[in-house]
């Protein structure tokens, strides 16, 4: 008996020690991004702080790439040279492995490419051929490059053929108009251009069929091949925090902002956040894709390009780049049974005859047992076929509610039998209210429609119903806030065997803001036609100029001839000097006028110059002062003397000059007529000064006209945005004049206040 004990330790102990070679693993480990701390990154961020990976029994340090002197680390090179343990890679995974380091991919977080080809709008950046005739920054064989070479072979065009410009970091290469075209990533380019207040064009490859993977998972081989469970649990926890960085945009977003340092730093780093992660959330295709998903065919395509970029050489072992942690586990299984066989051969010859006895136990229970372990097996294999169908059903409708509040459409079902309702939580939330909060009744649907469009709608349900057809119709109703919404309805019916109703399936979709939008399409199309007739008549007014200055000139030539005539018969006297001279004026002021007119047609306004303001400010009164004086206006002109010149188009300025007399004498006439009778003065002022402390020249027009609010004031310089009434004003002078004071470097600056005038301030740095 006391023989058997000690066969059986010996075998125990020595199964244990050859076995505890390989049971040892570590529970720390680092994830090396490939940028600095931003929401590109949120999933992981938010795997370590929700306790996932912690729960996994994993403690991950998660490294910016930016080091503080500036360093940029790459993450295929930390993991490959084994000083991280995951990394977040591309293209850049298989070069690296081409190059003979043992990298796999475990997971795909962004299905398509962030590269993209940007250019200033009206550059012309349409379609790739444009790239021949532009000037491309570029940083040949880098990322984006190789995905715009594929770009331009798939359009049968040789990338050699596109004359590479040097590229610089950040955005002012383009700016300044360096380049034409530059690379960029759409996770940072959106925020760059609002800050810049630019619009841009962009080229993306993806839409061009080159369909290279983003931002991917990897690691080393030998960590797959060691360690393949604490892998497994590494990306599920990293899937996991994805899922919830997505779902959770805002607090996700304001941690990174306010918990984790950049060295590479943006002016409004919560904005930034906020623009990358609509971008993020773009990439990753969720819900529509799963997040993680990996196509063995993409990764091969992407090889191919790379290969025709000369980047990449030899042939790509697909199954053993992509992980597979069932075949991994298959071969431990093996090796560990070959362990296991080596452990019992040296148990044998350590216990001899206790041995023989043991594999007769073994026989012995295994016969009495198999039964058992079978029937366990058929159970297990039932409960996880059970659960996995439970988790893909849960899956589903989770991904169909996602879908749902994505598209900001609802879904109902009523069973015509059973009278039962059903509503998803996404048709609750168009309503005003949260999934569950009211019974989903017919009725209760019927109240919320609102009060004019109710009978229409009834009728056209019951219509339907009657007809056995399809309906589709839009009308409004009341949320439970008391807000009143667009919405539209789709109705299907479904019919049993005699053809007798016995489902309706109905979505509600909110298209408020398409209306709001469509409604002010036709406004602002109204505004463009009328921009059109006033630049028709800018035409037409050279052609006028010209019709009148030979006639005038006849009426001066003969007033002229007829003063020379009297005088020289001596019968001029003072009464008729006088009224010839009169003449004589008129026809040079209305001179004066039409050569206004015709200068602020041109469309062609030369170049700037040094000017001195006075000349462009006067010669813009020529219109008004008569107007001025017949409406009742003071006017009042303060000129500094000796104004220094500055560089500007002294007839682009007279433009600024008529359209702040114009909006000023615009608010004191409306003001005047909501004062009518009282003590109320129309006054417009001018000055001309010299600012010594910021080295400007300023031209300030004041009224005390009507007025602005703070919104007004806000939006007056936007595109089409007038408080005028319908035909008097497109709403696009002030905008134009906005933008030739940023064409002279100048600024604008507005003071108003509704009720009291306003005042209009251009500064112009002198040079």
């Amino acid at each position: 008996m006391h023989i058997r004990k000690n066969c059986l330790l010996l075998l125990c102990l020595a199964v244990f020690s050859f076995l505890s070679k390989s049971a040892a693993a570590a529970d720390k480990f680092s994830l090396q991004l490939r940028w600095d701390n931003q929401f590109q990154f949120a999933g992981y961020y938010a795997a370590k702080w929700q306790g996932y990976y912690a729960d996994a029994g994993l403690d991950v340090e998660i490294r910016s790439a930016i080091q503080p002197d500036g360093k940029i680390l790459s993450a295929v090179n930390e993991v490959g040279e084994g000083r991280a343990d995951f990394g977040i890679g591309a293209a850049d995974i298989l070069i690296a492995r081409d190059k003979g380091v043992p990298l796999v991919v475990l997971a795909v977080i962004f299905q398509q490419s962030a590269a993209e080809l940007y250019a200033l709008e009206g550059t012309g950046l349409n379609s790739p051929k444009d790239l021949l005739r532009l000037r491309v920054a570029r940083n040949v064989n880098d990322l984006i490059d190789v995905e715009m070479q594929a770009m331009l072979r798939s359009q049968g065009i040789d990338p050699a053929r596109v004359k590479s410009y040097p590229h610089e970091p950040g955005f002012n290469h383009l700016l300044e108009k360096r380049v034409d075209v530059m690379p960029g990533y759409k996770i940072s380019i959106p925020y760059s251009q609002y800050t810049s207040g630019v619009k841009l064009e962009r080229l993306c490859p993806a839409d061009y069929g080159i369909d290279f993977y983003g931002d991917s998972i990897f690691t080393r081989q030998q960590l797959t091949e060691s360690q393949p469970e604490k892998v497994q649990k590494f990306i599920d926890a990293s899937l996991k925090g994805w899922e919830y960085a997505l779902a959770h945009v805002n607090e996700i977003s304001g941690r990174i902002t306010s918990e984790l340092s950049r060295y590479n730093t943006y002016s409004n780093v919560e904005l930034f956040s906020r623009y990358q992660a609509e971008a993020v959330r773009s990439l990753t295709f969720y819900p529509l894709i799963q997040l993680g998903h990996v196509n063995p065919e993409r990764w091969e395509k992407m090889y191919r390009h790379l290969k025709e970029a000369g980047l990449v050489r030899n042939r790509l072992d697909i199954d053993a780049f992509i992980f597979n942690s069932a075949h991994i586990r298959e071969k431990k299984s093996k090796l560990l049974q070959q362990r296991l066989v080596k452990g019992l051969i040296i148990a044998f010859i350590l216990t001899g005859a206790g041995f023989v006895w043991i594999m007769i136990l073994r026989r012995m229970v295994s016969e009495r047992t198999k039964g058992l372990h079978e029937f366990n097996r058929q159970l297990k294999r039932e409960i996880q076929e059970r659960i996995r169908s439970h988790i893909a059903l849960e899956k589903s409708e989770d991904r169909l509610n996602e879908a749902q509040r994505v598209a900001r459409i609802g879904s109902c079902e009523r069973n015509m039998q059973t009278g039962e309702v059903y509503w998803s939580d996404e048709y609750y939330r168009l309503l005003g209210y949260e999934p569950g909060e009211i019974p989903c009744l017919y009725e209760n649907f019927k109240k919320l429609i609102h009060p004019e469009d109710r009978d229409r709608v009834i009728r056209t349900i019951e219509d339907s119903l009657a007809d056995k057809k399809e309906y589709a119709l839009q009308f409004r109703y009341i949320r439970k806030d008391g807000k009143i919404r667009v919405g539209y309805s789709v109705g299907r019916i479904r019919n049993n065997k005699s053809g007798n109703p016995v489902l309706v399936n109905r979505t509600l979709q909110d298209i408020t803001e398409r209306v709001e939008m469509e409604s002010a399409l036709q406004k602002k199309q109204a505004q463009l036609v009328h921009a059109d007739r006033l630049s028709a008549l800018g035409e037409m007014a050279a052609g006028i100029a010209h019709e009148l200055n030979q006639p005038l000139a006849i009426i001066r030539l003969d007033a002229e001839s007829l003063k020379f005539s009297l005088k020289k018969a001596g019968f001029l006297r003072p009464l008729f000097e006088k009224d010839l001279n009169s003449v004589m004026r008129s026809v040079d002021r209305a001179a004066d006028i039409i050569e206004f007119m015709r200068r602020f047609a041109r469309t062609d306004r030369g170049e700037c110059a040094m000017t001195r303001l006075s000349e462009p400010v006067n010669n813009s009164l020529i219109f008004f002062k008569e107007q001025f004086r017949k409406h009742g206006i003071e006017l009042e002109t303060h000129y500094e003397e000796n104004l220094p010149e500055v560089f500007v188009n002294s007839q682009r300025f007279e433009q600024i000059a008529v359209n702040f007399l114009s909006n000023a004498r615009y608010a004191v006439n409306k003001r005047a007529e909501s004062e009518p009778g009282g003590d109320y003065r129309k006054k417009i002022a001018l000055c001309l000064f010299y600012d010594k402390i910021d080295h400007t020249v300023v031209f300030e027009v004041r009224d005390n006209g009507i007025g602005m609010s703070p919104e007004e004031k806000e939006r007056c310089a936007e595109p089409f945005f007038t408080t005028k009434e319908v035909g008097e004003g497109t709403g696009l002078g002030l905008s134009i004049v906005h933008g030739i004071i940023r064409e002279f470097k100048g600024r604008l600056e507005i003071e108003s206040e509704k009720g009291s005038g306003t005042t209009m301030r251009v500064i112009i740095f002198i040079k």
